[in-house]
């Protein structure tokens, strides 16, 4: 019975949370396809894109249609910034309730999961600095050690 507990805790709260994902953009002026799930199965929807340091609402222009389950989302966003957050949200037009929220990061680096391709905030910044790693070990007796604490 504790183990069943346990193991139905740890799925719950370790393996199900563990991946948070979010919408990944880049700064191009291309059309940027989104698929989202929201509460309601909907195409009249406002869009709303605001930047997390600023609070500035971005102007888009989208287009949206039911694919499935899935609300497929064409976005064209003017004015993205490399390495910021975003919050975007989706509204019912004729509720005016939200159906779906998320956060959206815009970076140019190529992230693809599936083949271990992950965003590193240090891409192309560390320089490797050749040396002959010689050094100096000053190796002194355990007593000399104590004594000069001792002082």
């Amino acid at each position: 019975m504790v183990a069943l507990f346990f193991y139905s805790n740890f799925c719950k709260y370790y393996l199900f949370s563990r991946y948070r994902f979010m919408i990944v953009l880049g700064t191009t002026d291309q059309e940027q396809i989104v698929y989202v799930i929201p509460r309601i199965a909907t195409t009249n929807i406002e869009l709303s894109i605001v930047d997390d340091i600023t609070g500035e609402l971005l102007n888009d222009s989208s287009t949206s249609e039911l694919y499935g389950d899935y609300l497929k989302i064409s976005l064209l966003i003017d004015g993205l910034v490399k390495n910021r957050f975003y919050t975007f949200r989706i509204k019912n037009s004729d509720t005016l309730k939200n159906i779906y929220k998320d956060k959206i990061f815009v970076t140019d680096q190529v992230i693809d999961q599936i083949n271990n391709k992950t965003y590193s905030i240090n891409k192309d910044q560390y320089v490797k600095v050749e040396s002959n790693n010689d050094y100096i070990v000053i190796w002194a007796e355990e007593n000399q050690y104590r004594e000069r604490l001792m002082l």
